[in-house]
């Protein structure tokens, strides 16, 4: 099944989902988001890349790209979530309460809201232009 592409990811991201699946992506950025990993010939199940996605993922990671290294994006999920979160809060909850859940600041989550909304502006125009 494949899923949609997250609005935060780029070409690294949709590179190794074409390669390991969006999954193993996601949980890789998860896990090891944030760090600079080298993709060693062979992994072994304890190695923390095999760890993170499993083992098959990671040797197909490892057949196809033996050798490199990949500075991977601090966890884009989680940023996803926390946007789809202050999106649609549930009644009651605050900006405060998703930026603490999160672990980000409220401005850093205002600031998601307003790129997101800006994104959105942008996309609507661009829908009327040529829709």
């Amino acid at each position: 099944m494949r899923r949609r592409k997250l609005e935060a990811w780029g070409e690294l991201e949709e590179q190794l989902a074409a390669d390991i699946g969006w999954a193993a992506t996601e949980k890789l950025i998860e896990m090891l988001g944030g760090t600079r990993i080298f993709v060693p010939r062979a992994i072994g199940v304890h190695h923390p890349i095999a760890v993170a996605i499993g083992a098959k993922a990671a040797s197909l990671l490892a057949a196809k790209h033996a050798g490199a290294t990949f500075d991977l994006p601090k966890a884009h999920y989680r940023r996803e979530r926390a946007l789809q979160t202050a999106l649609n809060r549930p009644e009651g909850m605050t900006i405060a309460d998703v930026a603490i859940a999160f672990d980000y600041t409220e401005r850093w989550i205002y600031k998601m809201l307003e790129q997101h909304a800006a994104q959105q502006e942008a996309e609507d125009l661009q829908g009327r232009l040529f829709g």
